[in-house]
């Protein structure tokens, strides 16, 4: 019965559609859009219409069941269209044609039947069988309105109310549109008319064609009252992108951060063929989380580390790192640095993928890796700037401390969705969480003044250090002393747990005993006791760590046997008598 029905709508179709209506052209702008009324999207419905463009990148359809998960999405990505959809099973992709972008009319059809969701282009077919048991596209009452072109941009304060937020961020289409039809609460499928619309133009002149009056990488625009300019992320804004504009700033202290978490509110994840992140930082500490997102196991994290920077990229059972940190030169010199980082995927099989990325600081210092696994598409439903939540654990976040120092202009492009992520958290965005004090300008975060101990005498009590598996601290140290105890710590005092850092002959040692024997490591391979300042860092995962003085490393590895947890968390771990320095010099800036 359900097939017999669908047949007597596609007759109804064919004579329908021999008389063809006048087609509406959208001018691509950031705010153009076009609104239908809701389709009543039935077990065996179907929704179509055709475009016609020269741009190949654009939103082409979007609606949703008001946030509980249900949505159809369809867009160009590089001239095909990719068809990404959610009907209670979990969401699936598709995607159909090549070309798109050839000012060349192509019909567009979405057919339902039940289980099977059917997208068709021109006369190239593809088919889903979508998962679950309940069939139904949400509830008509509490359905969104049918959006052709974009999404309006007073949907920026319900966000939380989509099923899939990141179409609000979606490059809008530029073209022409006709014979929009479906069926909707006035009854059967029908030629379809506009509620509401922006940027519809009543003509096709191309303004721009005679006259870009754009400046600086600004992207003119044609509308019914002439050329207009769209300055996207840049530097510049006005109406000719000829005013220069100061981008949003944001001051991190070692508790902030600033996150979305789509996961959180029940809402797809972020979706590409290739990403794009890019950031201005500048900072006077060494190490520092500047951005993480992922999905699950698969992310990207971008930190500080020693002077430089780390990009690590974790892609289905593959996992890759890329330092910079060209030979005298540092980046945590207080002043602007910029981190470019590119990746794209091609798929090889229908389960592997193979991932080329680069990232360049400044424009000037650039890697550039590859890496192969089991995906075929960059996921995101997490992202975290500045810092990241340690509790939940995401994957590789917890083994980097949090930033200090300013951030801005943090722009993340996902095929044709770009977000500022320090711009949206500025204007109060609901998409974006923001946890701690987070000053919205850059402040002078200044390196904590030195503590200076004057006779044998001299100690410093610290509160208790947490890191009952993992954990990191870092100081500096200056001194004209060959000998003497840095810092001392006893942990499970039953097993002999302990560490302690000491200076002997000029030189630093790290001892340390996780209740299976102790070990002592020689972190350095020239003397320090040289009046000058001395960067030391102790990072350890379980029972290997790795002991950083300047720019030397040494990695260590405790014995085997009788493996313990050091500092477990119910161990009282109270620096008392800590750094009985036994020499009149200073510490500074120790961090846990």
């Amino acid at each position: 019965m359900a097939v017999l029905q669908l047949r007597w709508r596609w007759l109804f179709f064919i004579l329908f559609l021999q008389t063809t209506v006048e087609a509406f052209v959208l001018e691509g702008s950031p705010t153009s859009y076009a609104q239908f009324k809701r389709w009543y999207a039935g077990m065996t419905d179907s929704l179509l219409f055709e475009f016609k463009t020269t741009e190949p990148n654009g939103l082409l359809l979007y609606l949703d069941d008001g946030g509980i998960g249900d949505f159809f999405e369809l867009k160009l990505v590089d001239g095909t269209i990719r068809f990404r959809f959610n009907l209670g099973g979990g969401a699936m992709l598709t995607h159909a044609g090549v070309n798109l972008h050839d000012d060349q009319w192509h019909r567009v059809e979405l057919i339902r039947n039940v289980e099977d969701t059917i997208l068709k282009i021109d006369e190239e077919t593809q088919s889903k069988v979508t998962k679950g048991t309940d069939y139904h596209f949400g509830n008509y009452s509490m359905n969104s309105f049918v959006y052709i072109g974009g999404i309006p941009s007073w949907y920026s304060a319900k966000l939380t109310q989509m099923s899939l937020p990141s179409v609000f961020f979606e490059h809008h289409f530029k073209g022409s549109v006709r014979n929009v039809v479906y069926a909707s609460e006035d009854g059967p499928h029908r030629q379809q008319d506009m509620v509401e619309f922006k940027g519809i133009r009543s003509n096709e002149l191309d303004a721009c064609k005679h006259h870009d009056p754009c400046q600086h990488l600004g992207v003119c625009i044609s509308t019914d009252s002439g050329a207009i300019c769209d300055c996207g992320t840049g530097d510049y804004d006005g109406n000719f992108c000829d005013k220069e504009w100061t981008p949003a700033e944001a001051t991190f202290r070692g508790a902030e951060y600033l996150s979305f978490n789509l996961q959180s509110l029940n809402a797809e994840p972020v979706l590409s063929s290739s990403d794009q992140i890019s950031l201005f930082f500048k900072s006077r500490q060494p190490n520092g989380l500047l951005l993480y997102t992922g999905k699950g196991e698969d992310h990207l994290l971008l930190t500080l580390k020693d002077g430089g920077i780390l990009l690590v990229i974790h892609l289905g059972s593959s996992s890759v790192e890329k330092a910079l940190k060209p030979a005298k030169v540092r980046f945590d010199d207080n002043q602007w640095h910029k981190v470019l980082v590119h990746r794209k995927v091609r798929e090889i099989t229908r389960a592997t993928g193979f991932c080329h990325f680069s990232i360049t600081v400044d424009g000037v210092y650039t890697e550039r890796g590859s890496t192969t696994g089991t995906f075929n598409l960059l996921s995101s439903s997490v992202l975290f700037v500045g810092g990241a939540d340690h509790s939940v654990g995401h994957q590789g976040a917890r083994q980097h401390s949090n930033f200090v120092g300013c951030i801005k202009k943090v722009e993340f492009v996902a095929d044709n969705m770009r977000m500022d992520v320090i711009e949206l958290g500025r204007t109060g965005n609901k998409l974006i969480q923001q946890q701690g004090n987070v000053q919205y300008l850059c402040q002078e975060v200044e390196a904590a003044d030195p503590i200076t101990f004057t006779n044998k005498e001299s100690f410093l009590a610290l509160p208790s250090w947490d890191a009952a598996r993992s954990g990191s601290i870092v100081f500096k140290l200056r001194t004209n002393e060959a000998n003497g105890v840095l810092m001392y710590n006893t942990g499970a005092t039953a097993q002999g747990d302990f560490f302690a850092f000491e200076l002997l002959d000029g030189h630093v040692f790290l001892l340390l005993n996780l209740g299976s024997g102790a070990v002592k490591v020689k972190a350095t391979t020239r003397r320090v006791d040289d009046g000058q300042w001395h960067s030391v860092s102790l990072k350890r995962s379980g029972k290997s760590g790795r002991v950083t003085v300047d720019e030397s490393a040494v990695d260590f590895i405790t014995p085997d046997e009788k493996f313990s947890n050091l500092l477990a968390p119910n161990v009282n771990f109270q620096r008392t008598n800590v750094g009985k320095l036994w020499f009149a010099d200073e510490l500074e800036e120790l961090r846990n």
